[in-house]
């Protein structure tokens, strides 16, 4: 196949936060226009978001293989861990479609929620077990562009994150 770097992304994600830090994330990284990305939200008063994730996630990973092949596509998932662990919620995406070792499929968990991730670039020392409520929008992204730089800050969730990346440079 040679080397294809990405040029379409399929988001699918449990709200606007999540919206925010996966599309500056590809766009940081990959150099997307937003054009070039498309957004799977669940619907602000549809239920449990992560719900609609989990039971979203199949379909999207048989989209993305029907389209794999010729273009170069990827597929980003966040979802919370909620109170769960990171593990526990990846466990329960793999359980809907099991990803192929060839897949460009990446699975973000923020351990609590993508809000610790923010908190934790632009303060530091976090606990992951706190919820730290809403976060400015420019915090989201500018937690987007140090996940982009590779900046772990030791944090658990954001490790498993830069691991899950190493997915989308598959070919």
């Amino acid at each position: 196949m040679g080397d294809r770097r990405v040029a379409f992304a399929v988001v699918l994600c449990e709200d606007q936060a999540h919206a925010t830090l996966a599309i500056r994330y590809l766009r940081t990284r990959f150099d997307l226009a937003p054009r070039c990305i498309r957004v799977q939200q669940a619907p602000p008063s549809g239920g449990s978001a992560e719900q609609y994730v989990r039971q979203r996630f199949e379909k999207e990973v048989l989209a993305y293989r029907k389209r794999a092949n010729s273009l170069a596509l990827c597929l980003l998932v966040v979802t919370d861990a909620d109170t769960r662990t990171v593990h526990d919620r990846v466990a329960s995406l793999e359980d809907e479609a099991p990803r192929l070792p060839t897949d460009r499929v990446a699975l973000f968990v923020p351990k609590r929620n993508v809000e610790t991730w923010a908190v934790a670039y632009a303060e530091g020392g976090v606990n992951e077990e706190v919820d730290y409520g809403p976060q400015p929008a420019q915090r989201i992204r500018e937690a987007a562009d140090r996940l982009a730089g590779w900046d772990s800050l030791g944090l658990e969730s954001i490790e498993h994150a830069l691991f899950e990346a190493t997915n989308l440079d598959r070919f």
